[in-house]
């Protein structure tokens, strides 16, 4: 949660505003909203969000959203319910915690900004 609250500042910095589900009754009613518009950035470090919530996995999958997974786990084995799966690593460092995840999406958001950022 807290990689998704600052990849949510990081954005609106650029003027960008990304919703974050901070609960479950958020995240559901986040995604009965998706359209063909939406983009939903699914941050799991090792997987497990993604096997705790399979049924919200499902109904994102199911909708008419891009769906894109970060995570610095190699071995997931349900990266096939969404449309691009970024692993940030090619090895599994679970001794330094969410470290490459972390340097990922800061990257992510000032590369964003680089290219983006209204003048």
């Amino acid at each position: 949660m807290e990689l998704a609250k600052e990849l949510q500042t990081s954005f609106l910095l650029s003027q960008k505003l990304i919703f974050v589900g901070e609960t479950k009754e958020t995240q559901e009613a986040f995604v009965t909203e998706l359209s063909e518009k939406s983009i939903v950035i699914v941050i799991s470090s090792y997987g497990s969000l993604l096997n705790r919530s399979s049924e919200l996995m499902r109904k994102i999958s199911d909708s008419p959203a891009k769906s894109i997974l970060l995570t610095q786990h190699t071995q997931n084995t349900l990266t096939n319910q969404f449309d691009l799966s970024v692993n940030v690593t090619t090895t599994n460092y679970v001794r330094i915690g969410n470290y490459p995840l972390t340097f990922f999406l800061d990257y992510f958001a000032r590369r964003y900004a680089s290219l983006y950022q209204p003048i």
